[in-house]
């Protein structure tokens, strides 16, 4: 049996931690290694402790676990705290599920999981387990929560806390709409109704916020929203043809093959012509979508989390929940549909700290594949009427227009994303490819102001597609207007005012405008998307107003691509200690058959390397070695830096 698969077999597991009552902050040195907490962890395992209901909104990366993990130990009295009742995380991420298990059992808190990776004959032994209170966490997949048999374990099981993970999926306003998750508040209210309430979620607008403490009844929740800034994150886009794309990713993965990577793909095509064409070029990689096998997908999935392969090509069914800290770079092969998504898929880079690079390849066929996706027939979630799907729609454009003009602002990046999610962005981050100055800005401010008049000529009546042929000096359909009829706007002021300049380009600044708050989007009474004025409009008729944008050109960046992340500088000799760590690391991941980061972080073997501790006391004083590692490992990798300073002493 698989080490991920074994029952636990009880709080016995927890080895040489005290049976005194531990303080949060004593958990997470004692048994997770660390001094202190990250940003708003404390806050909200404050809150939850207290019985509060509580909404944690976090980056991916931002430590979201152990706000429910640190709690759910002391809730079951599992370090001598008053035992109330086990934990339940509800999560769509059977990789997730996994993940967390083995990182619970490696500092000794048993963890369980049921979804649908288990046999039956499993899932029987992890409910036995429940119910004979051997588990202190059980994750959980939503669709299991319809099952009478679940339901009736979790109705007779003392439930502290009930933790949703990913609670955006609560949401149809948000960009990852999951139906099973409407059925949480029902399952909640009836089989665990004095449990506190956790939700989770790396990424929520204002109304998506609304929506889940709506949709989960959390009962006047402490709500927690920390920083979305990862500074440790290099964000960089370019505007490339498809076979540009293709050669950027092949010259960057052969140029950072010792490095793990993901790109991610539109369409699952895209997905295995890219990956056969990285293969058959050395890279180690190999591709990940929902119409390959459960078996091959699992497959792919270990290999990635065990490093026997480095770059994952994957459509967006790849990732959530994928627990890999050491992850360096992700690439966006194609525009995704909102900044929600992209930024939840590029924070899957650098989650131990370390430098991770985000570049996001783009055109034009991306935006329209989008636009086509949204206006589906099959797009709107199930169960919802004309009308709320109509708005689900426009949201979705709404959301695609900003990302949009994400790709082609000539503004930080980093501030940018910062700015929708509600925080004050720098102006400057010196850590993106606009602040790296990596683009050639071109001045469009009297295309811009001529787009803003030509909206005022129209009444902020027509779409953009009738804006962009006005200026440009031709009908609807592209020909020459005829006199007196419905389309004729060749008396406007503005008709023809931009003859000269290609209509995409109006369309690509006419775009960027309702980024940046010049114009808007708004849906008229029969549906249609209206340009209209937006909160700046009247900055551009301003006598300083100046505008301009990214040029339209791949040739800005030289080929062999962005330089590579500077780690944490170290001596030769610390290097190469470093290395021999990495490679005892690999030895004893494959013994116990867990990834290699739930032994130790690549920062923490760092630490090592250059601390070289050699009794218990120092061991434990390194940033993320708790009492059970230090009982499990600690012998075996002190003995190795003892080895190493003998060697250098010869």
């Amino acid at each position: 049996m698989a080490d991920a698969d074994k029952v636990p077999d009880g709080a016995d597991d927890a080895g040489t931690v005290p049976r005194h009552a531990l303080t949060a902050q004593q958990v997470l040195k004692r048994v997770y290694g660390y001094d202190t907490f990250r940003p708003g962890q404390r806050q909200v395992i404050d809150s939850v402790l207290s019985g509060r209901d509580t909404m944690a909104i976090m980056p991916t990366g931002g430590g979201k676990s152990l706000c429910y993990q640190i709690p759910a130990a002391m809730f079951a009295g599992f370090f001598g705290n008053r035992p109330i009742g086990m934990t339940l995380v509800i999560s769509p991420l059977i990789s997730l599920m996994q993940d967390q298990v083995e990182a619970l059992r490696s500092v000794g808190v048993p963890g369980a999981y049921l979804n649908s990776s288990l046999s039956p004959e499993r899932s029987a032994a992890i409910m036995r387990a429940v119910r004979e209170r051997r588990i202190t966490i059980l994750y959980c997949a939503p669709e299991r929560l319809a099952r009478r048999e679940f339901r009736d374990l979790i109705s007779s099981m003392p439930i502290a806390l009930v933790a949703v993970d990913e609670a955006h999926c609560v949401s149809h306003w948000g960009h990852d709409f999951r139906p099973d998750y409407r059925q949480i508040r029902d399952f909640t209210d009836a089989c665990a109704p004095h449990a506190v309430r956790l939700a989770l979620t790396a990424t929520a607008t204002v109304r998506v916020r609304d929506d889940i403490i709506s949709s989960l009844q959390l009962r006047r929740p402490a709500v927690f929203q920390t920083t979305f800034d990862r500074p440790n994150l290099w964000f960089g886009v370019r505007k490339l043809g498809n076979r540009e794309k293709d050669q950027w990713i092949l010259d960057y993965a052969l140029a950072h093959s010792d490095e793990s990577g993901i790109v991610y793909c539109a369409r699952t095509k895209e997905v295995d012509e890219l990956a056969r064409m990285l293969a058959s070029h050395g890279v180690s990689a190999a591709p990940y979508h929902a119409k390959l096998d459960a078996d091959t997908r699992k497959a792919t999935q270990s290999d990635f989390i065990h490093d026997r392969i480095r770059v994952i090509v994957a459509t967006n069914a790849f990732g959530m929940g994928i627990d890999k800290p050491d992850v360096r770079y992700v690439v966006h092969h194609n525009l995704p549909g909102s900044i929600e998504a992209y930024y939840q898929e590029a924070g899957r880079a650098g989650r131990d700290g370390d430098p991770g690079r985000c570049m996001l390849l783009w055109n034009g066929s991306d935006v329209n594949l989008r636009s086509r996706f949204i206006d589906m027939p099959g797009d709107a979630p199930r169960g919802m009427d004309p009308e709320e799907a109509d708005g689900v729609r426009r949201t979705k454009r709404a959301m695609l227009d900003f990302m949009v003009g994400y790709c082609g602002t000539t503004h930080c990046l980093r501030g940018m994303i910062l700015r929708y999610f509600g925080e004050e962005g720098p102006e400057s981050c010196h850590n993106c490819s606009n602040c790296d100055g990596r683009f050639e800005a071109v001045d469009v401010t009297d295309i811009a102001r001529a787009i803003s008049r030509c909206v005022h000529d129209m009444r902020q009546s027509t779409g953009r597609g009738t804006i962009a042929n006005v200026l440009h000096g031709v009908t609807a359909r592209g020909g020459a207007p005829t006199r007196g009829s419905a389309r004729d706007h060749s008396a406007l002021p503005t008709f023809g005012a931009l003859k000269r300049q290609p209509i995409g380009l109006i369309r690509d600044v006419m775009t960027q405008m309702i980024a940046d708050g010049y114009l808007a989007i708004h849906t008229s009474d029969a549906g249609y998307p209206l340009v209209v004025f937006g909160p700046r409009a009247a900055e551009t008729a301003d006598a300083g107003f100046a505008y301009s944008i990214k040029r339209d050109a791949s040739s800005s960046m030289p080929r062999s691509g962005v330089s590579k992340p500077v780690s944490e500088a170290m001596e030769p000799s610390d290097q190469g200690l470093f290395e021999q760590l990495r490679e005892l690391r690999k030895q004893i991941a494959r013994e116990a058959n867990v990834p290699p980061y739930v032994v130790f972080s690549d920062r923490t073997l760092r630490d090592m390397a250059q601390a070289k501790p050699a009794t218990d006391e120092e061991f434990l004083a390194i940033n993320g070695v708790g009492e059970k590692k230090l009982e499990r490992y600690g012998g075996r990798f002190m003995d190795m830096i003892a080895a190493y300073g003998a060697e250098g002493k010869e």
